[in-house]
């Protein structure tokens, strides 16, 4: 099986870049006195899911990532941050 690394490094760069700071207002927002002093996020190759939690960590699958042209990484279309949030917010909520 050949790899093409030009499609695997147009697919990590965003995710170097990938800055999540502008979400923590956004979480705090949604849960004011959250349990959790900080949320980590991990890339991690898996089978079948695109993301799982476990305590304060959100892994994500790295294979389910795509980056649309403007090199913007998604999930199925949506925005990867906007994913990000969304699970942060429920590690938060199930603490």
């Amino acid at each position: 099986m050949l790899e093409d690394i030009n499609y695997i490094t147009n697919l990590v760069a965003p995710l170097k870049r990938l800055n999540v700071d502008e979400l923590i207002p956004l979480i705090n927002e949604n849960i004011p006195n959250g349990k959790y002093d900080s949320l980590e996020i991990f890339f991690v190759p898996l089978h079948i899911q695109t993301t799982f939690t476990e305590k304060n960590k959100l892994y994500i699958n790295f294979f389910s990532i795509i980056p649309l042209d403007d090199n913007r990484p998604t999930i199925n279309l949506k925005e990867l941050k906007k994913i990000i949030l969304k699970e942060c917010i429920k590690i938060e909520k199930n603490a």
